[in-house]
């Protein structure tokens, strides 16, 4: 995987980051550590805008900007024991617009 955006749970570290990779070279771009007393299995929420990916697991927030990573692609990863139960993919309502309507118009 030459280019990606990674939102990583590491249980060994206790950690929750995400990295970018480009070109073979992986970059942190923020990181947090997991919240205290937190056992697996977690729950990981990732939401990438335009600009910005954010990810959650319980209270515990990271967010960092995207760069050049906007591809639109994913991919769920799991090492060792880990597993994936459910993936939710959805999409922002990004030009809802209300309005109201007149008769007389």
């Amino acid at each position: 995987m030459n280019r990606a955006l990674l939102a990583v749970v590491d249980e060994a570290a206790g950690t929750l980051t995400l990295l970018a990779r480009r070109a073979g070279v992986t970059q942190e771009l923020a990181g947090a550590a997991l919240p205290t007393g937190s056992a697996a299995p977690y729950s990981l929420e990732v939401l990438a805008f335009d600009d910005q990916v954010r990810a959650r697991v319980g209270e515990i927030t990271v967010q960092a900007g995207r760069g050049d990573l906007r591809d639109g692609r994913v991919a769920v990863v799991s090492d060792g024991p880990g597993a994936c139960a459910a993936l939710h993919v959805d999409g922002l309502d990004a030009y809802v617009s209300q309005l109201e309507t007149s008769r007389y118009a």
